[in-house]
């Protein structure tokens, strides 16, 4: 219910760990409604997406929102904490082990879905003991002692909000990000996604690490400034868009240069389709690493529901971009649409944050036309059929 992400706009101490017995009242509910959901509904779902295959491993998901919704606890007390670094450290070291124990798995037992599935199933705990902080082990005793239902219901009601129009819009954030493996799954076949996936995770992977990690720190910088130098917050914004634009327009441009010859090296010609699909993903994250963390300033100045609009216009252009695929009748068409449709949605999302903090968007639309540029000439001269 993204209850974490208000830990830094708590007043008090005691509205803070109210909000904190609100999230493990909410990870609860979560973990066996999806338990019960999976129970009785679970081979309707399988038949739609054409997954019966993955009926085995469907009882994973309840303990994956057990885990993660744990994780996120922990991350939003870190941010109130000022405790970056465990954030920090805590990615990296959970991210290396988790692929880790999925290779080892394949190594010594049998490549199998099973050993993925594992494999990120343990990031999370492993995130979270590092997380624990000795001040959040100190304090967690009393919190879950000292339960009243009088004072949730009241900070449930304050913090509607988030349940409201950032869960949702999350939601659908979330879909739109995985409609490829959706729409792959019913419009094509297994192998079309199993391309997509990978191409998709070593793309994301490291750009999520970084987004990750600044997300936090600017988070709690960012509320800090709200409250006591608001005239400095646009100077911060604008410098943190700079530095994120520019380093992602370099890396990606350079990787999407090269992506098909790289996957060749490392996975053999069968996944070259799968390096070209990764180049298309590149160039449609020039403004991500930017978009991604500057996206908090919608929570702090209380606009949740411009976030929501801007997630569900974001739905229906990225899936306008898969149906090019339809028309056709292309898979690379499919992705490439999508690509493109990702890059205009985060355009469009700095705007209104430049608005936001009264930026002039005449900066970040020439960027638009330099990155326009760049995919349409990338894809011509590398990709162009």
């Amino acid at each position: 219910m993204q209850f974490p992400g208000g830990y830094v706009a708590a007043r008090t101490e005691r509205e803070f760990h109210n909000l904190i017995q609100l999230t493990i009242l909410t990870i609860g509910i979560i973990s066996i409604s999806s338990l019960l959901a999976i129970f009785f509904y679970s081979k309707p779902l399988l038949e739609f997406f054409n997954a019966e295959m993955l009926e085995p491993y469907l009882f994973f998901i309840p303990l994956y929102f057990l885990f993660m919704g744990t994780d996120n606890l922990l991350l939003g007390w870190n941010i109130r904490s000022k405790e970056f670094t465990r954030g920090a450290i805590a990615k990296i070291f959970s991210v290396v082990l988790s692929k880790g124990i999925t290779l080892l798995w394949g190594l010594l037992v049998w490549p199998s879905a099973l050993g993925i599935i594992l494999g990120n199933l343990v990031s999370y705990p492993i995130e979270a003991s590092v997380k624990l902080s000795r001040s959040i082990r100190q304090s967690i005793k009393s919190i879950l002692l000292n339960f009243s239902v009088k004072d949730i219901w009241v900070v449930l009601k304050d913090y509607k909000g988030y349940p409201l129009f950032i869960t949702s819009g999350v939601i659908i954030s979330n879909l739109s990000n995985h409609l490829p493996i959706y729409y792959l799954s019913i419009e094509f076949d297994a192998t079309s996604v199993g391309l997509y996936a990978l191409a998709s995770s070593l793309v994301i992977l490291p750009l999520s690490i970084i987004i990750m990690s600044s997300t936090t720190v600017f988070l709690q910088k960012a509320a800090e400034m709200k409250s006591n130098q608001p005239d400095e917050l646009k100077g911060m914004v604008y410098s943190l868009y700079n530095q994120f634009f520019y380093l992602s327009l370099f890396g990606l441009t350079i990787f999407s240069l090269i992506s098909e010859v790289v996957f060749v090296f490392l996975f053999g010609e069968a996944w070259r389709m799968s390096g070209e699909f990764a180049g298309y993903i590149a160039l449609g994250s020039f403004f991500m690493m930017a978009a991604i963390p500057l996206s908090v300033l919608f929570r702090l100045f209380s606009m949740e529901r411009v976030n929501f609009s801007l997630q569900a216009v974001s739905l229906f252009v990225k899936l306008a971009g898969l149906g090019l695929g339809i028309y056709f009748e292309s898979i690379r068409i499919s992705i490439l649409g999508y690509s493109f449709a990702t890059l205009l949605i985060h355009f469009i999302t700095l705007v209104y944050i430049f608005k936001l903090v009264n930026i002039s968007a005449k900066k970040i639309a020439l960027d638009l036309v330099i990155s326009v540029s760049i995919f349409l000439a990338i894809y011509w001269i590398v990709y162009g059929y």
